[in-house]
């Protein structure tokens, strides 16, 4: 992560006037942190599960495969919706794996996951399904564009300049 500058508006910068003031997005940097570069991998991800990943309601992301070495690594968050480019709108990192072993524990974890019953991506338990551990997520204020190239496990990194939102009480110094 590199830090490309502070963006006018927010804490340390309220007391110098002749910064101008700055909208993105239709949001004031009030409500903005650190304008940053970032070059990470992306995983796809589709709607509507990217969105609750970053209201942070879902909490282990469902795949089948194991998670390999993702874990510990901030990603792009690429939401697919089928078309390509699709926009990367945020970040994900995750903790751990584990592996579901029974439809009952698969069904009992539905508050985690996510995925209905009635979903294409539901486990049928015919295969493997592994649960990915989600320890962080960050929305961009401003969706940025997705790379060229889609479905590619293990990827190439992607760099882009950007904002994130800052939580409630987070401290943006």
């Amino acid at each position: 992560m590199v830090e490309v500058g502070r963006v006018a508006g927010l804490k340390g910068f309220m007391d110098q006037p002749s910064t101008p003031s700055v909208v993105i997005g239709g949001r004031s940097t009030s409500q903005c942190s650190t304008l940053i570069e970032e070059t990470l991998r992306g995983l796809n991800i589709q709607k509507p599960w990217s969105e609750l990943i970053l209201q942070g309601k879902k909490k282990v992301e469902a795949r089948r495969y194991p998670l390999g070495n993702y874990c510990n690594e901030d990603l792009w968050i690429i939401e697919t919706k089928g078309a390509v480019p699709s926009p990367i709108v945020g970040t994900v990192r995750f903790a751990s794996d584990f592996k579901y072993t029974s439809i009952e524990q698969w069904r009992a974890d539905f508050s985690r996951h996510c995925v209905s019953e009635e979903s294409k991506f539901t486990w049928d338990g015919q295969t493997e399904m592994w649960g990915w551990v989600i320890s962080s997520a960050r929305r961009l204020v401003e969706a940025q564009e997705g790379p060229s190239v889609k479905g590619q496990k293990s990827c190439r990194a992607v760099t882009r300049s950007c904002l994130f939102e800052v939580a409630q009480g987070e401290d943006i110094d």
